[in-house]
Protein backbone atom coordinates (compact mmCIF):
# COMPACT_ATOMS: atom_id res chain seq x y z
CA UNK A 1 0.00 0.00 0.00
CA UNK A 2 1.05 3.09 -0.64
CA UNK A 3 0.70 7.10 -0.12
CA UNK A 4 -1.82 7.06 -3.07
CA UNK A 5 -4.18 4.33 -1.52
CA UNK A 6 -4.46 6.55 1.55
CA UNK A 7 -1.74 4.57 3.73
CA UNK A 8 2.07 6.31 5.20
CA UNK A 9 4.26 2.76 5.78
CA UNK A 10 6.53 3.26 9.28
CA UNK A 11 9.95 3.73 7.63
CA UNK A 12 11.89 0.19 7.28
CA UNK A 13 14.57 0.59 10.21
CA UNK A 14 11.42 1.50 13.11
CA UNK A 15 9.53 -1.48 11.61
CA UNK A 16 13.09 -3.56 11.47
CA UNK A 17 13.44 -2.37 15.68
CA UNK A 18 10.17 -3.10 16.61
CA UNK A 19 9.61 -6.53 15.26
CA UNK A 20 13.03 -7.76 16.66
CA UNK A 21 12.07 -6.06 19.99
CA UNK A 22 8.59 -8.44 19.66
CA UNK A 23 6.50 -5.19 19.85
CA UNK A 24 5.26 -5.93 16.41
CA UNK A 25 4.13 -9.80 16.53
CA UNK A 26 2.57 -9.92 13.06
CA UNK A 27 -1.21 -10.36 14.83
CA UNK A 28 -4.08 -8.00 13.90
CA UNK A 29 -5.70 -6.62 15.92
CA UNK A 30 -9.25 -8.95 15.59
CA UNK A 31 -6.82 -11.45 16.33
CA UNK A 32 -5.99 -10.25 19.78
CA UNK A 33 -9.39 -9.29 20.76
CA UNK A 34 -10.39 -12.60 19.95
CA UNK A 35 -7.45 -13.61 22.57
CA UNK A 36 -8.59 -11.73 24.93
CA UNK A 37 -11.79 -12.45 24.60
CA UNK A 38 -10.91 -16.29 25.08
CA UNK A 39 -8.92 -15.34 27.94
CA UNK A 40 -10.54 -12.78 30.01
CA UNK A 41 -13.77 -12.90 28.81
CA UNK A 42 -16.20 -11.44 31.65
CA UNK A 43 -13.66 -8.95 32.60
CA UNK A 44 -14.24 -5.28 31.51
CA UNK A 45 -12.40 -4.10 28.66
CA UNK A 46 -14.05 -0.34 28.15
CA UNK A 47 -16.20 2.11 30.34
CA UNK A 48 -17.95 4.79 29.00
CA UNK A 49 -20.45 7.64 30.35
CA UNK A 50 -23.26 5.70 29.58
CA UNK A 51 -22.08 1.79 29.92
CA UNK A 52 -19.22 -0.44 30.02
CA UNK A 53 -19.10 -3.57 28.31
CA UNK A 54 -16.72 -6.94 29.26
CA UNK A 55 -14.18 -8.42 26.00
CA UNK A 56 -17.06 -11.04 24.91
CA UNK A 57 -19.38 -8.50 24.81
CA UNK A 58 -17.48 -6.06 22.84
CA UNK A 59 -15.77 -9.02 20.69
CA UNK A 60 -19.76 -10.26 19.99
CA UNK A 61 -21.15 -6.84 19.35
CA UNK A 62 -18.15 -6.23 16.91
CA UNK A 63 -18.31 -9.51 15.36
CA UNK A 64 -22.38 -9.03 14.36
CA UNK A 65 -22.07 -5.23 13.50
CA UNK A 66 -19.64 -6.88 10.99
CA UNK A 67 -21.38 -8.83 9.46
CA UNK A 68 -24.38 -6.39 8.84
CA UNK A 69 -21.48 -3.72 7.17
CA UNK A 70 -20.74 -7.09 4.95
CA UNK A 71 -24.33 -7.20 4.21
CA UNK A 72 -24.07 -4.08 3.03
CA UNK A 73 -21.16 -4.70 0.90
CA UNK A 74 -18.51 -3.56 2.33
CA UNK A 75 -15.46 -5.82 1.28
CA UNK A 76 -11.44 -6.04 2.20
CA UNK A 77 -9.98 -2.80 1.37
CA UNK A 78 -12.61 -0.94 1.45
CA UNK A 79 -12.50 2.65 3.14
CA UNK A 80 -14.99 3.50 5.38
CA UNK A 81 -15.28 7.08 6.55
CA UNK A 82 -16.31 6.87 10.51
CA UNK A 83 -17.67 10.13 12.65
CA UNK A 84 -18.53 9.00 15.96
CA UNK A 85 -17.86 10.70 19.54
CA UNK A 86 -15.82 8.80 21.80
CA UNK A 87 -17.62 6.19 23.22
CA UNK A 88 -17.96 2.26 23.32
CA UNK A 89 -19.94 2.01 19.75
CA UNK A 90 -16.52 3.70 18.22
CA UNK A 91 -14.23 1.56 19.51
CA UNK A 92 -16.81 -1.73 18.52
CA UNK A 93 -16.98 -0.16 14.96
CA UNK A 94 -13.64 -0.15 14.45
CA UNK A 95 -12.86 -3.67 15.50
CA UNK A 96 -15.76 -4.23 13.20
CA UNK A 97 -14.12 -2.45 10.30
CA UNK A 98 -10.51 -4.62 11.16
CA UNK A 99 -12.66 -7.89 11.30
CA UNK A 100 -13.69 -7.02 7.81
CA UNK A 101 -10.50 -6.20 6.40
CA UNK A 102 -11.84 -2.58 5.94
CA UNK A 103 -9.69 0.73 6.84
CA UNK A 104 -11.32 3.19 8.63
CA UNK A 105 -11.41 7.01 7.62
CA UNK A 106 -11.51 8.91 11.07
CA UNK A 107 -13.68 11.98 11.09
CA UNK A 108 -13.85 14.48 14.21
CA UNK A 109 -17.59 15.39 15.13
CA UNK A 110 -16.55 19.13 14.02
CA UNK A 111 -16.07 18.28 10.68
CA UNK A 112 -19.17 19.16 8.17
CA UNK A 113 -19.91 18.83 4.72
CA UNK A 114 -16.44 20.26 3.30
CA UNK A 115 -14.23 17.80 4.81
CA UNK A 116 -16.74 14.75 4.50
CA UNK A 117 -16.74 15.35 0.81
CA UNK A 118 -12.94 15.99 0.74
CA UNK A 119 -12.62 12.75 2.45
CA UNK A 120 -15.15 10.63 -0.13
CA UNK A 121 -13.15 12.50 -3.14
CA UNK A 122 -10.16 10.97 -1.63
CA UNK A 123 -12.11 7.34 -1.80
CA UNK A 124 -13.26 6.62 -5.46
CA UNK A 125 -15.69 4.11 -4.71
CA UNK A 126 -17.17 5.96 -1.90
CA UNK A 127 -17.67 8.98 -3.81
CA UNK A 128 -18.92 7.62 -7.02
CA UNK A 129 -22.05 5.95 -4.80
CA UNK A 130 -22.72 9.30 -3.35
CA UNK A 131 -22.82 10.96 -6.60
CA UNK A 132 -24.91 8.12 -7.81
CA UNK A 133 -27.24 8.41 -4.70
CA UNK A 134 -27.52 12.16 -5.20
CA UNK A 135 -28.44 11.68 -8.69
CA UNK A 136 -31.50 9.21 -7.73
CA UNK A 137 -32.91 11.33 -4.88
CA UNK A 138 -33.01 14.43 -7.08
CA UNK A 139 -34.55 12.26 -9.95
CA UNK A 140 -36.85 10.48 -7.55
CA UNK A 141 -37.51 13.99 -5.87
CA UNK A 142 -38.14 15.87 -9.14
CA UNK A 143 -40.82 12.77 -10.58
CA UNK A 144 -42.77 13.37 -7.20
CA UNK A 145 -42.47 17.06 -7.60
CA UNK A 146 -43.62 17.41 -11.27
CA UNK A 147 -45.77 14.28 -11.39
CA UNK A 148 -49.08 15.39 -10.05
CA UNK A 149 -49.51 18.57 -11.99
CA UNK A 150 -48.10 16.28 -15.05
CA UNK A 151 -50.96 13.77 -14.59
CA UNK A 152 -53.95 16.64 -13.59
CA UNK A 153 -52.80 19.56 -16.07
CA UNK A 154 -51.59 17.66 -19.07
CA UNK A 155 -52.95 14.51 -18.71
CA UNK A 156 -56.45 15.34 -17.96
CA UNK A 157 -56.42 13.14 -15.26
CA UNK A 158 -58.49 13.05 -11.96
CA UNK A 159 -57.30 13.00 -8.37
CA UNK A 160 -57.76 9.61 -8.07
CA UNK A 161 -55.21 8.66 -11.07
CA UNK A 162 -52.79 11.46 -9.67
CA UNK A 163 -53.04 8.98 -6.42
CA UNK A 164 -52.33 5.98 -8.55
CA UNK A 165 -49.58 6.90 -10.22
CA UNK A 166 -47.59 7.91 -7.25
CA UNK A 167 -48.76 4.40 -6.07
CA UNK A 168 -47.38 2.75 -9.27
CA UNK A 169 -44.05 5.15 -9.08
CA UNK A 170 -43.33 4.50 -5.21
CA UNK A 171 -44.16 0.30 -6.18
CA UNK A 172 -41.79 0.46 -9.05
CA UNK A 173 -39.03 2.14 -6.62
CA UNK A 174 -39.17 -0.82 -3.95
CA UNK A 175 -39.16 -3.54 -6.90
CA UNK A 176 -36.28 -1.55 -8.83
CA UNK A 177 -34.57 -2.00 -5.39
CA UNK A 178 -34.90 -5.57 -4.61
CA UNK A 179 -34.18 -6.39 -8.52
CA UNK A 180 -30.67 -4.63 -7.70
CA UNK A 181 -30.25 -6.06 -4.67
CA UNK A 182 -30.37 -9.71 -6.47
CA UNK A 183 -28.61 -8.75 -9.56
CA UNK A 184 -25.64 -7.45 -7.83
CA UNK A 185 -25.69 -9.96 -4.94
CA UNK A 186 -25.84 -7.72 -1.81
CA UNK A 187 -22.50 -6.09 -2.72
CA UNK A 188 -21.72 -2.54 -3.47
CA UNK A 189 -21.82 -2.51 -7.59
CA UNK A 190 -21.31 0.31 -9.04
CA UNK A 191 -21.71 -1.14 -12.25
CA UNK A 192 -25.39 -0.92 -11.97
CA UNK A 193 -25.26 2.95 -11.68
CA UNK A 194 -25.04 4.04 -15.41
CA UNK A 195 -27.86 1.63 -16.21
CA UNK A 196 -30.18 2.89 -14.02
CA UNK A 197 -29.01 5.91 -14.84
CA UNK A 198 -29.58 5.27 -18.54
CA UNK A 199 -32.35 3.93 -18.45
CA UNK A 200 -34.23 7.02 -16.40
CA UNK A 201 -32.71 9.01 -18.68
CA UNK A 202 -34.25 7.49 -21.70
CA UNK A 203 -37.66 6.70 -20.03
CA UNK A 204 -37.60 10.75 -19.16
CA UNK A 205 -36.31 11.76 -22.98
CA UNK A 206 -39.41 9.60 -24.38
CA UNK A 207 -42.33 11.04 -21.79
CA UNK A 208 -40.92 14.43 -23.46
CA UNK A 209 -41.46 13.54 -27.55
CA UNK A 210 -44.17 11.97 -26.43
CA UNK A 211 -45.72 15.45 -25.12
CA UNK A 212 -49.71 16.05 -24.17
CA UNK A 213 -51.99 13.68 -25.74
CA UNK A 214 -54.43 14.81 -28.60
CA UNK A 215 -57.72 16.33 -27.23
CA UNK A 216 -60.59 14.67 -28.09
CA UNK A 217 -61.52 17.00 -30.72
CA UNK A 218 -58.56 17.24 -32.23
CA UNK A 219 -58.19 13.29 -32.66
CA UNK A 220 -61.80 13.31 -34.28
CA UNK A 221 -61.24 16.34 -36.49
Amino acid sequence: MNRDEGFVPWPEEAAARYRSLGLWRGVSLWAQLKTLAGRHDERIALVDARRRSSYAELAWRAETLAQGLHGLGIRPGDAVVVQLPNCIELVELYFALFRLGARPVTAQLAHRRLELTHFAQKTRAVWLSLLGISWFWFFGASFLTILPGYAQNTLGAHAHVVTLFLSVFCIGIALGSLFTEKVSGKNLELGLVPLGSIGMTLFTFDLFLVGAPPSPDHALG
